[in-house]
């Protein structure tokens, strides 16, 4: 009984002590469902432009979100597995909003990119006014969907 108790210990707290850089079973899912059905950013460490980064299924690609709530715009970087790479999308992402007035659904357009592709994207709004915001992104890579949860600290304008 008292192995029993010494395992189930070690598994479960093993994950508080390996950090950000260590994967463990019970780390290797960036992402963690809720009772709201999205996936929600466990970790979001900055990116090279200056927002969070997102990982999207087990850090094979990432999203940096930078939000200018000043100027109500939202800039989307697409990344590979390094967080620097661009990895550009044939389908450009939304950003689905919770807001006063209920649910806001911005369609983020290209900024550049060649053949059908891109791989930043800007999204513009009143709701995009808002600090922090509530929502999420609705993004498919590689005709996989995913649905992370913008990061839920506050942004600033630079």
């Amino acid at each position: 009984m008292v192995k029993w108790i010494t395992i189930c210990s070690a598994v479960l707290f093993l994950p508080l002590f390996s950090g950000c850089g260590a994967k463990t079973a019970a780390t290797e899912k960036t992402t963690a469902s809720t009772s709201d059905g999205h996936a929600h950013a466990e970790h979001a460490h900055k990116g090279i432009h200056g927002g969070k980064m997102i990982a999207l299924d087990g850090e094979k690609a990432h999203i940096e979100f930078v939000h200018h709530a000043a100027e109500g715009e939202a800039d989307l970087y697409i990344t590979g597995p390094d967080g620097k790479t661009a990895l550009p999308l044939e389908k450009a992402p939304n950003l689905k909003l919770m807001t006063d007035d209920g649910p806001k659904v911005l369609k983020c357009e290209p900024s550049g990119g060649s053949e059908g592709k891109a791989s930043q994207f800007t999204a513009s709004g009143d709701a995009l006014k808002k600090d922090p915001l509530k929502g999420f992104i609705a993004v498919e890579v590689d005709g996989a969907s995913f649905s992370p949860a913008l990061p839920e600290e506050h942004h600033h304008s630079h």
